[in-house]
């Protein structure tokens, strides 16, 4: 958490080291769910310093600790597949890519305002995925999904930045098919947009739904 939190605020060098101990102790401590997002996490990061062998690399030991594990259906599986969707765009692979796609939209929906940061993030580099593809209905459905999450856990950081780069494009992309047109999901959240929502019913119930994910043990 020390980690997202560092690279939410902005501070990549701070969060990428974070995120490096978070994947040993979780190694160590058998949490192949959290091993794997903390791997995917330094992988976007190495991403953003197009450092590609890297994030391939990240990105395959991502799978490989839920793989050995075990673990088809995971909170971790959307960003996991994310993840090595761009890293299979990137390499020219793009019935990879596809694959990955699909495995993602399978369990996208274990995403939710429970874990905000999480449900924002995955989606924002699926729609990417979608875009780089020229899937622009795919990307606006993601959007959309992104637009319901900020309404209700405002205050994500960078994620809200991103946001507005993702929606840029998506505008580009349609418009260069039809011009004029926009990506018809409205104008791009800000933290100050939305006033906090506090918790309700629904998100403990969301939130019970992932308790049949394996939890790391303290010892």
């Amino acid at each position: 958490m020390q980690g997202l939190a560092r690279v939410l605020s902005g501070d990549l060098d701070g969060g990428d080291a974070s995120l490096q101990d978070a994947a040993r102790i979780a190694e160590e401590a058998g949490a192949p769910d959290d091993l794997a997002l903390a791997v995917c996490e330094r992988a976007l990061l190495a991403m953003a310093r197009s450092d590609w062998g890297q994030a391939e690399a990240l990105a395959h030991q991502a799978r490989t600790a839920l793989h050995r594990a075990g673990i088809e259906e995971s909170y971790a599986t959307p960003l996991v597949c994310a993840v090595r969707a761009r890293a299979s765009l990137h390499r020219g692979d793009i019935p990879a890519a596809r694959q990955e796609l699909v495995s993602a939209q399978r369990l996208r929906a274990l995403l939710t305002h429970a874990l905000p940061h999480l449900a924002v993030q995955a989606r924002i580099e699926l729609a990417r995925a979608h875009l780089t593809l020229g899937d622009l209905a795919g990307a606006r459905t993601l959007a959309r999904k992104i637009d319901d999450l900020l309404h209700r856990r405002p205050g994500l950081g960078t994620a809200v930045d991103e946001v507005e780069a993702l929606r840029d494009q998506l505008s580009k992309q349609l418009g260069s098919i039809v011009p004029g047109a926009s990506s018809l999901t409205g104008k791009t959240p800000s933290n100050a947009d939305y006033p906090p929502i506090p918790v309700t019913p629904s998100d403990c119930r969301a939130a019970r739904l992932l308790d049949r994910c394996p939890r790391p043990r303290i010892h």
